[in-house]
């Protein structure tokens, strides 16, 4: 559990691990060193500041969150964005963690160049990450909206949640009610959906929007967003 591993480390730092641990926590440390920042939450109280890798194509009978693409490059627990990393997509070519800063509250991926996204109907995967950095010991929640597309949210390499659709509509004042202890939190969300051009009476939609918010609903102290 990161939490444990990141207790251990404070104590005595990263040779109180388990060496393979200590060799990925110095890795991610060596990362997080170079992610860019601070961004503020949007009036909305949104993350707009992204990194963003993909696409992947999911097989047509699967919700998308069964297979880890990220199996090569850690795994989805463990995996820390490299900008320079080129991941495998299963599509012939390769993608790389990107940054991408969203006009408004959501990140509209058709909108999104470099995840190539195509223009028939096509069951695809990608990821979203960004680091949450708090001042000081901070209650929040993590208020997700994936609209009718599936989730995965992982926040410091722990998975916190999986919903189905239904759970995740537009509008749900709900969210994931967690402590930010000060310091440095990478959140990934990976999105699995079936994608459909607009036309034939519907929207385009496939989107992530993440507003991060005290108990209260308001806007947070001390919390600035990195990529």
């Amino acid at each position: 559990p990161y939490a444990l591993y990141r207790a251990l480390a404070r104590l005595g730092g990263p040779n109180a691990l388990p060496p393979d641990v200590g060799e990925w926590f110095q890795r991610k440390r060596e990362l997080e060193a170079g992610i860019q920042g601070p961004y503020g939450l949007n009036d909305s109280l949104a993350v707009t500041n992204w990194l963003l890798l993909g696409y992947f194509p999911a097989p047509p009978d699967d919700d998308g969150l069964g297979a880890d693409y990220l199996q090569g490059a850690g795994g989805e627990p463990r995996h820390v964005p490299d900008r320079k990393l080129e991941v495998e997509t299963g599509r012939g070519d390769k993608a790389k963690w990107m940054p991408y800063n969203a006009p408004d509250s959501k990140v509209n991926f058709y909108d999104v160049e470099h995840l190539g996204l195509e223009d028939g109907e096509v069951d695809a995967v990608l990821y979203a990450a960004c680091w949450l950095k708090a001042d000081a010991n901070t209650e929040v929640e993590l208020r997700v909206d994936t609209g009718d597309d599936w989730g995965r949210v992982y926040l410091d390499h722990e998975p916190l949640e999986e919903h189905e659709p239904s759970t995740w509509e537009s509008g749900r004042n709900d969210g994931y009610k967690v402590k930010l202890e000060e310091g440095l939190h990478m959140l990934m969300i990976k999105m699995a959906g079936t994608l459909r051009p607009p036309g034939a009476g519907h929207a385009a939609l496939f989107y992530l929007s993440v507003r991060v918010t005290d108990p209260g609903g308001s806007r947070p102290p001390g919390i600035t967003v990195w990529n």
